[in-house]
């Protein structure tokens, strides 16, 4: 994972100020040009990264009953990226509304090429607003379960209590996340992940639910007396 340093600047050069500018770069899978990508980059793998990353800036933007835009660009997106950024940004979107976000509107932009050489025409591929819960229905979380389940939310602080949820730190294992990358600058241009166990975007959408579920002052006041009984 590279968090700010060399795209920001290059950022900063183009924009002339990058205060407000944040750059997620994950890990890729395949080849782009001489270069080949390898290791244990794989979908799940970079859909968590983006995830834990996208959210760790965003999270800090959101206001109490204040309306939440996502703009996505999914102009030149290789393979399957497209598709998981969407994916992301449903669920990015999902945690602003458990946060307190106001309505949550989520627009995707694609840019096609003009008539004439030097023209380009930015299409909207998708207008959409976020007004239910987006969750996964592949999670271990008893919570996010019986969320999905449509499981009635007095019923969620009990199970926070009876599995000690808000006892442990949900995200403590994302705080220093990171995958590293070895770079082969030789004749075989490669560049090859390293990242120890596996990780699935959906359990980690899952924590982080779980997390802000455990940071609502309702809730929490409930958890800490048992649950509602």
């Amino acid at each position: 994972m590279v968090r700010g340093g060399y795209i920001e600047c290059i950022v900063k050069e183009l924009l002339g100020d990058a205060r407000n500018v944040k750059v997620v770069v994950t890990s890729v899978k395949g080849r782009l040009g001489d270069w080949e990508f390898t290791g244990k980059s794989n979908p799940d793998l970079i859909a968590s990264e983006l995830l834990i990353e996208l959210w760790r800036y965003i999270k800090d933007l959101i206001t109490d009953d204040v309306d939440l835009h996502l703009f996505l660009d999914v102009t030149h997106g290789i393979n399957f990226m497209p598709t998981l950024t969407y994916q992301i940004t449903r669920y990015i979107a999902t945690l602003a509304l458990i946060k307190g976000a106001g309505n949550t509107y989520i627009r995707v932009y694609n840019a096609l090429p003009g008539s004439s050489e030097d023209s380009f025409e930015v299409v909207k591929l998708i207008n959409d607003s976020i007004k239910r819960l987006v969750l996964p229905q592949d999670t271990r979380s008893t919570i996010v379960k019986a969320l999905t389940y449509g499981g009635a939310l007095a019923t969620i602080p009990k199970i926070l209590s009876k599995e000690h949820v808000c006892d442990k730190n949900c995200d403590k294992d994302y705080d220093n996340f990171q995958v590293n990358a070895k770079i082969n600058h030789g004749g075989d241009k490669k560049v090859e992940y390293e990242f120890k166990g596996g990780i699935k975007p959906n359990d980690v959408y899952s924590r982080l639910i779980e997390k802000l579920l455990c940071e609502d002052k309702v809730f929490s006041q409930a958890v800490e007396k048992g649950g509602v009984r």
